[in-house]
């Protein structure tokens, strides 16, 4: 899983440094050239929305999403790691549900609609005739949405099979260890 989420991470800052390099061409092409790529923007929206998408299961799996953590600290082990599973189950009916609508949406919005301007960028090389259905555009709905059930189902394993993961995931991030013993 580790594998798999640094991956992600790798693609989501490929992604990045796309997204800056096409915002700051067209900023230079709009205040040098005086003109705008058509695409430029329906690309910088489609790259920031990929990337947040696939960012976030691997904040999930290596805990770091958003959450109120001044409270969890002060819970005993035991308490953390119900609080922990249950967070990951509602995680994960949320990452099936996301899923499901999300396949719906992509292939019943994704198929009766056509990118105005993401198909320009590929019609040098597919003819004018070339359209980008949005499904393409759409994918990461149920794409992430399937990452999201697969790491928190891995690591609803991890943290209730491995008796010490859960402190060492608050070790990596808080710098110290609590160790208590279960009954």
């Amino acid at each position: 899983m580790d594998l798999l989420a640094r991956g992600l991470w790798a693609i989501a800052m490929a992604l990045m440094i796309i997204l800056v390099l096409t915002i700051a061409g067209q900023v230079v092409s709009r205040y040098v050239f005086n003109w705008v790529p058509p695409w430029g923007g329906e690309l910088g929206r489609t790259l920031a929305i990929w990337m947040s998408l696939l960012l976030l299961p691997p904040l999930v799996w290596t805990d770091r999403n958003l959450q109120v953590e001044f409270v969890i600290e002060k819970l005993s082990v035991r308490m953390r790691r119900r609080i922990r599973t249950l967070q990951l189950l509602l995680i994960t009916a949320f990452g099936a549900v996301y899923t499901y609508y999300g396949w719906a949406y992509a292939t019943t919005a994704g198929f009766r609609s056509v990118s105005t301007s993401l198909h320009r960028i590929f019609e040098p090389i597919f003819g004018s005739g070339f359209d980008l259905d949005m499904f393409y555009i759409y994918l990461i709905l149920p794409l992430s949405g399937v990452l999201f059930v697969i790491m928190c189902i891995s690591k609803l394993v991890q943290i209730n099979y491995n008796p010490t993961q859960l402190e060492e995931d608050y070790s990596e991030r808080y710098g110290a260890v609590e160790i208590e013993e279960e009954d």
